[in-house]
């Protein structure tokens, strides 16, 4: 697993990267619509990433492809939504009542609050091992099927959790980092690091999931629309491998 290149893969994408963030700073400012176009196109950059040896190509964030975006982040955002739904008030609540706990054992309010407040991040955590594998599912199938989704998290669950609850750990500590440098930004630089954050998320969910072929796991079942434009994608990729195989092989011949 890589934990750096994806914080760094975006930002670092000849000539574009830049422009890519800085379309990708309108995001958060358009609520509910903008997160939708966000993860709407990471879909297509885990697409890239899958097929790509290096994890590192991937299409550019265009504003010509909002709608498109738009339609597909749909089915990961509803992924979203249903599982704070059901996840963060039991997570919530669970907290709430170790913290109370913590306290009425010893009397000692900090601590009660210090016992509270992990848990609950422990819960996030692990929410975030169960979420990731739905949402990915959601984006490859450009569906929302909870049922579905639910399923393949169990069978992801099976092949690699723990991989996942680290990945999701590193991600979290480095996004940490990010934000604290965004703040020292005059709070500006939280914008680009929200964009960074969201891509990097992707990319170790590519990762994860193609970890998880590699472990044996049952590869997400895709619709035949879905299955005939990556058949095409494929073929044309095909046809452009030897100048990508050329530009690889050039600098190690050196």
């Amino acid at each position: 697993m890589q934990y750096l290149q994806p914080f760094l893969y975006f930002v670092k994408k000849p000539k574009t990267g830049p422009t890519n963030v800085l379309i990708g700073c309108l995001g958060p400012l358009i609520p509910i619509v903008g997160e939708m176009v966000l993860l709407g196109y990471r879909a297509e950059v885990s697409e890239e990433l899958e097929r790509d040896p290096d994890l590192k190509d991937h299409p550019d964030l265009k504003l010509d492809k909002l709608m498109v975006y738009l339609q597909r982040g749909v089915g990961p955002w509803l992924a979203r939504l249903v599982f704070a739904m059901i996840f963060v008030w039991p997570a919530l609540a669970l907290a709430v009542g170790a913290g109370f706990g913590a306290h009425e054992l010893i009397s000692e309010p900090l601590f009660g609050f210090a016992v509270g407040a992990f848990v609950f991040l422990l819960m996030m955590l692990v929410g975030m091992t169960i979420l990731w594998p739905m949402e990915y599912h959601a984006q490859v199938t450009k569906t929302f099927s909870p049922i579905k989704e639910l399923a393949f998290a169990y069978r992801f669950a099976r092949v690699c959790w723990f991989s996942t609850f680290v990945a999701v750990l590193m991600f979290n500590m480095l996004s940490g980092v990010l934000n604290l440098i965004g703040l020292l930004l005059l709070y500006i630089g939280l914008y680009p690091a929200y964009v960074i954050q969201q891509m990097a998320e992707q990319h170790i969910m590519t990762q994860l999931y193609l970890l998880y072929l590699e472990e044996g796991g049952e590869p997400i079942e895709l619709p035949e629309s879905i299955k005939e434009r990556r058949r095409d994608d494929v073929f044309e990729e095909e046809e452009d491998q030897p100048k990508k195989r050329a530009r690889r092989v050039e600098p190690e011949q050196q």
